[in-house]
């Protein structure tokens, strides 16, 4: 899915969200393409990795300088465009996959697990989190078997999402948020 944004001065696209918000899997990525010069508050602004929340605007003087960031897990918004300038960008998400075959097998058995070499199957990818409904998480750990460590209790080949209770919780999403939140 890719959207063309655009957003003239006196306007703003979204408040603050992570994309699994809007059901998107934490196997996204992000990228953000403006095709304007984007500076002050036409930016779109982002937290460098999840909690951190640390917004710096993602800038660009010359047409065609892109950023991929983790949309999916970390806050990501824009302000009230105060500038004279119009921001349009290209945004757009890809999951994660190192399958690139164009055939009917999805890369996974019946039961979900991979069967081809892929970071994410579409069982990972619609993660169970999302499956419950709306929801919202500062943090996930995903694991997909075969990379566990001697020392872990966990068996190199169980696959998992597990969500981590961070130190500093971020307030639950309301109203100010947008759809889904009342």
């Amino acid at each position: 899915e890719d959207w063309h944004r655009i957003v003239r001065p006196g306007e703003f696209s979204i408040g603050p969200h992570c994309d699994v918000v809007y059901g998107h899997s934490v196997g996204n990525i992000n990228f953000h393409v403006p095709l304007t010069s984007v500076y002050g508050t036409n930016a779109l602004y982002t937290e460098s990795y999840p909690d951190k929340e640390d917004w710096h605007p993602l800038t660009a003087e010359n047409v065609g300088i892109g950023y991929i960031f983790d949309g999916a897990r970390c806050l990501h918004f824009s302000l009230e465009n105060t500038t004279d300038t119009t921001r349009v960008s290209l945004d757009f998400r890809i999951a994660i996959s190192l399958d690139d075959d164009c055939d009917d097998d999805d890369g996974q058995d019946a039961k979900g697990d991979a069967t081809k070499d892929t970071l994410c199957t579409p069982t990972i990818l619609k993660d169970r989190f999302e499956e419950s409904g709306p929801g919202y998480y500062d943090n996930v750990i995903v694991r997909i078997g075969g990379g566990g460590t001697p020392e872990s209790d966990i068996s190199n080949d169980d696959s998992f999402v597990v969500k981590l209770e961070p130190e500093h919780r971020l307030l639950d999403p309301d109203k100010r948020v947008g759809f889904p939140f009342k």
